[in-house]
């Protein structure tokens, strides 16, 4: 197959985060093209980040760029205004952005520079001002102590992979194993040179397949029209990271005036689901999607390669750690039930697992679909994009509540930010929010913590507060 012509921030590409460093001691600056000039962040310029990292395809929304700010740069507001640039244009506009950052998550131990959110707004780019920008960070990098600086990068901004290549970036050698086939694609898309000793990809292992297909069976598909279509749910799908629809169940019915419910046998109030257009609606989104629809009740059925689930309040209760376990399919199939329920012969023929999103009833399971497709989808590689991560977040990892998080105004009804958090100092920064995120566990969900991921100290520590409260 031949490659269609791919645009420098393309979701059709194979996502693969990538990691680049570089010695910057003696790496020169480039001279901005005519009419341009640089400004470092003053307060207020938020809103102009945001403005341009959009316009790149960093975000789809606005509120996905606050969230970003938010988890990068809120807390260390006070460094920004001698981290932060931007290229201004004659008419003093902000076009463009970058900032000599360094590991917000404290995970990197080296003391290295991080260069972090570089962008053009999209009508200013390939006028230029790339090389330029970024090697003016790099002077700031050196003017604040640096010597090594490193990018977190991906795939599908294939042709800022080169730039940062030209430059002088080199993978690092941990992600240019992990993440090899990474490197290939950029090899075959950049035929860079300094990737001469790795075989460039072919073309069918650059464009990336949906790493996740969900069918949602349903007699209300208009219900998840705008679901589909917004924030990151849309975006992923836009990208072709997943690839998600929702199937009407009535054209499968048999009866004439295509009802899906009938009374149910033994009396008793309300409809029930009937079994034969729910069977054939299955069968068929099996066989569009390749794969055995198998039949439970027959032991010796084709063994099913894809999961189908019904939302039920009899259901094992969704939690982080199913989620990621259902992310890790390739096929999934959500049945959403109506009325009193679903004839139970649907269900044990051709249901796998039966999940409730809590103790409480729902009109339909077509809202329970909904979370669980959001809950799932996150958690697929590339969905969230690679400055953000699901890793902090309530449930994951080490199994706490997330922290207390804060934005402006610094002071709010006579209530201050936490001090801590405003000094700069990152690693007392995520040292507060650990302690915080024990005891927000331990106040409102104590349950949690007998699994949860503490050391043998912040336990002792945890025990001798809550005593002291």
């Amino acid at each position: 197959m031949a490659l269609p012509d791919l645009d420098n921030h393309d979701g059709r590409i194979h996502y693969y985060e990538l990691l680049l460093e570089a010695d910057i001691t003696a790496m020169a600056e480039l001279p901005l093209p005519n009419g341009y000039s640089f400004a470092f962040y003053q307060q207020g310029d938020r809103d102009a980040w945001i403005d341009i990292e959009k316009s790149a395809k960093e975000f789809d929304s606005r509120e996905e760029g606050l969230k970003a700010w938010k988890q990068f740069f809120e807390v260390i507001e006070g460094e920004l205004p001698r981290r932060m640039v931007f290229v201004v244009n004659g008419a003093g506009e902000k076009v463009a952005t970058a900032t000599a950052l360094f590991d917000v998550r404290g995970k990197d131990q080296s003391g290295d520079a991080w260069l972090h959110w570089v962008a053009v707004r999209r009508e200013d780019q390939g006028k230029g001002l790339s090389k330029p920008l970024i090697t003016h960070v790099i002077q700031v990098m050196k003017e604040l102590g640096y010597t090594r600086a490193k990018i977190p990068t991906q795939t599908t901004t294939w042709l800022a992979c080169k730039i940062y290549l030209d430059l002088g970036f080199r993978p690092i050698e941990k992600n240019l194993i992990r993440n090899q086939m990474g490197w290939r694609i950029i090899k075959r898309l950049t035929g860079h040179p300094v990737l001469s000793a790795l075989e460039a990809a072919g073309d069918e292992e650059v464009l990336a397949s949906p790493k996740m297909t969900i069918d949602i069976l349903t007699i209300f598909p208009e219900m998840f029209d705008s679901v589909l279509s917004a924030s990151i749910i849309g975006r992923a799908r836009e990208q072709g990271l997943i690839d998600v629809s929702a199937v009407d169940i009535r054209p499968y019915s048999t009866a004439k005036h295509k009802n899906t419910d009938d009374y149910p046998f033994g009396g008793g109030a309300g409809m029930l689901m009937m079994a034969q257009p729910i069977a054939d609606c299955m069968k068929a989104v099996c066989k569009k999607r390749g794969v055995p629809c198998a039949d439970r009740t027959q032991t010796n059925s084709e063994q099913t390669k894809i999961k189908r689930i019904y939302l039920s309040p009899r259901g094992v209760q969704l939690t982080q750690q199913l989620a990621q376990e259902l992310s890790k399919e390739k096929n999934l199939i959500l049945l959403c039930g109506h009325y009193e329920g679903v004839d139970q012969r649907a269900l044990d023929k051709y249901i796998d697992l039966e999940i409730s999103i809590g103790d409480y009833v729902l009109t339909g399971g077509e809202l329970g679909a909904m979370v669980l497709l959001d809950c799932v989808a996150r958690l697929i590689p590339g969905v969230l994009g690679s400055e953000e991560s699901p890793q902090d977040e309530s449930f994951s990892g080490d199994g706490l509540l997330e922290y207390p998080q804060y934005t402006r105004p610094r002071e709010f009804e006579g209530m201050a930010v936490p001090a801590v958090l405003l000094n700069g100092d990152h690693a007392k920064i995520a040292a507060w929010r650990r302690e915080q995120a024990i005891l927000e566990t331990a106040k409102r969900r104590p349950e949690l913590l007998r699994t949860a991921a503490l050391t043998e100290k912040e336990r002792k520590k945890l025990s001798l507060t809550l005593k002291e409260e």
